[in-house]
């Protein structure tokens, strides 16, 4: 239905004065309601960028000095999450100390002394390196040794015997298999 109303406005975008349709109309073209749409865009793309910031300023916010830390505040000074920090509570890695429901502290000696026991772990050695000349497969040990596989992944497991993959084939040391299965059928 077409409206015979002519309303005198002001723009809501540009101020100026203009001849209205309807009562709801705000803007005294495509062109100022397309602007005021871009600025309210805009507008809501930097507020929603400083709640981000401040979220993120909340999160980077340095632990306190303080002589017990919570499980929160541990978790993130370690860099573990909640579930490790509560697991090296009960292993008495950490010393924490509950003073009541959900009020679980943990001493700040405790967390420095476990900073420094893993500073002293040595890195793992590097894995001997085996030529494929002097390796077999695991189907071809089977066969050898006339057992299963589950048995072989078994005892390769429980004798800490190296596996070298290649391609599709699992490899294993002749000389430690051999020793291996020949202790195992005396």
């Amino acid at each position: 239905m077409s409206s015979n109303i002519k309303i005198q406005r002001i723009c809501q975008f540009c101020g100026n004065e203009f001849t209205a349709k309807t009562t709801k109309t705000q803007f005294c073209s495509v062109k100022c309601a397309s602007r005021a749409y871009k600025a309210r865009k805009k507008i809501e793309k930097i507020e929603l960028s400083e709640v981000e910031t401040a979220r993120l300023k909340k999160q980077l916010t340095p632990i306190p000095e303080k002589e017990f830390l919570s499980v929160n505040e541990t978790a993130a000074l370690l860099g573990f999450s909640r579930n490790t920090v509560y697991r090296l509570i009960k292993e008495n890695t950490l010393i924490g100390c509950n003073f009541g429901k959900r009020l679980t502290r943990v001493s700040r000696q405790s967390i420095d002394n476990y900073m420094q026991t893993m500073k002293g772990t040595p890195p793992k050695p590097e894995p001997l390196q085996y030529d494929l000349k002097d390796c077999i497969t695991i189907t071809e040990a089977q066969k050898r040794y006339n057992v299963s596989k589950s048995t072989i992944y078994k005892t390769l497991i429980s004798e800490n015997v190296p596996k070298i993959k290649s391609g599709k084939f699992t490899f294993v040391p002749i000389e430690t298999t051999d020793r291996i299965f020949k202790e195992l059928k005396k």
